[in-house]
C-alpha cells in the first residue's frame, strides 16, 4: 500500500481488460494505510476484505518498492504484469 507501484499500475491497467479497483495507489513513503510488506498477513486484511466483499477474481498486493506481488504466493511483479498483458494480446 502506498508504495512505488502506484503510478505504474494506474497506467498499466488501462491496457488490461476488465474492471480494476485500486486501493492505496497514491505513493506516500509514510505508508498511511499499513506497513508495505505483503508477506505479513495483517497487511493484507484490506485487500482480502475487498476481494471477498466485491467477489473479485484476484487481488494483487505490492511491497513498498513494487518488487513482489501476491497471487496466492509471491512471484515477481514484472512477471505477473507480463502474463496479464500477454493474455490481453492473445484475446
Amino acid at each position: 500500500g502506498n508504495g512505488a507501484a502506484g503510478d505504474i499500475i494506474k497506467k498499466l491497467i488501462k491496457f488490461l481488460p476488465g474492471e480494476h479497483i485500486l486501493i492505496n495507489e497514491n505513493i506516500d513513503g509514510m505508508f498511511p494505510a499499513h506497513h508495505p510488506d505483503p508477506t505479513e498477513p495483517k497487511n493484507l486484511e484490506q485487500i482480502i476484505n475487498l476481494v471477498i466483499d466485491k467477489k473479485l477474481d484476484i487481488g494483487l498486493a505490492f511491497d513498498g518498492t513494487a518488487t513482489p506481488v501476491l497471487l496466492g504466493y509471491i512471484i515477481c511483479s514484472a512477471l505477473a504484469l507480463l502474463l496479464m498483458l500477454s493474455q490481453k494480446k492473445s484475446n
